[in-house]
């Protein structure tokens, strides 16, 4: 089922992933009702998220908490009465003149959910929003500091939900490691444009392999974690590709300050856990 999404709502930073998320199931339970008026309780929305029945209290005070928020700012009008009922003015769903929308399939948003939770708003938070500049073109160049400015993530996390978002094919994503870059955002159903237009751009396998460890190293230099060994591998990676090309290498990576860190780790037998995802190299040849 496709669930319409304000773009306005898309565009506001002050808005959560996990109110998106809230705001996509009751479009998904309460938009085909006649009535002007629906009953609910909140333990409908967690069920249509986790199919359990049962809710926590720390759950509990969450769905609270963001049907207040969302009420606050506009986009639904939530009444409470008691034992966790509400009452919803579906007229907030209707879509009024020269207001836009997003269109997003719902089994996305439940699927990201279910498999991703602890990732889940801020995957969600992505994923429209790039759907949202995406509109009804088949794809578009959108600079990664954008999607920052307007979700509020980090350019760290944005970087690590790209990988996966375009791993779950959700996405199809052209990569790029250019100064103040764009990637390509594309609709999946579109791959073969989109990597036509990589052939076009000249972005071949070797320098999707340079992209690869460029990503690892900015995920690095931003977090300033990274697992012992996946550092190691990392800077075998880069004293190899820096030996085949030094040119087209030299001014990405800063080989020295890897080993110190690889160095200061051993020397504290420490290993810090990172969120990288372990199939960044092999997405990246795909």
């Amino acid at each position: 089922m496709a669930i319409l999404i304000p773009n306005k709502m898309l565009e506001d930073p002050d808005v959560t992933g996990k109110e998106i998320i809230v705001y996509c199931v009751l479009k998904k339970l309460f938009y085909s009702k006649d009535n002007d008026d629906i009953l609910f309780n909140y333990g409908s929305i967690h069920y249509a998220l986790t199919k359990e029945i049962e809710i926590r209290p720390c759950d509990r005070v969450n769905y609270i908490a963001i049907l207040e928020s969302l009420s606050d700012k506009g986009y639904i009008m939530a009444t409470p009465l008691t034992k966790g009922r509400y009452i919803l003015d579906i007229r907030y769903f209707d879509i009024q003149k020269d207001q836009h929308f997003t269109s997003v399939d719902f089994k996305n948003i439940i699927y990201l959910y279910k498999t991703h939770k602890t990732r889940a708003s801020a995957l969600c938070r992505q994923y429209l929003y790039i759907l949202k500049v995406i509109g009804q073109r088949h794809y578009y160049d959108i600079k990664i500091s954008d999607i920052a400015y307007y979700t509020g993530l980090s350019t760290a996390t944005i970087s690590s939900n790209n990988v996966l978002l375009n791993k779950l094919g959700l996405l199809h994503i052209l990569f790029t490691t250019k100064p103040n870059y764009y990637n390509t955002y594309g609709k999946p159903e579109y791959r073969d444009e989109i990597n036509a237009l990589g052939e076009k751009r000249n972005i071949t396998q070797s320098s999707n392999k340079r992209r690869s460890i460029t990503a690892k190293y900015n995920v690095f230099k931003t977090t300033g974690h990274m697992d012992l060994a996946k550092a190691e591998r990392l800077l075998a990676d880069m004293k190899r590709e820096e030996m085949l090309n030094s040119a087209m290498t030299s001014k990405r990576w800063d080989i020295k300050e890897l080993e110190k860190y690889i160095a200061e780790l051993k020397a504290n037998n420490t290993n810090p856990t990172s969120n990288e995802d372990d199939d960044i190299e092999r997405l990246f040849l795909d």
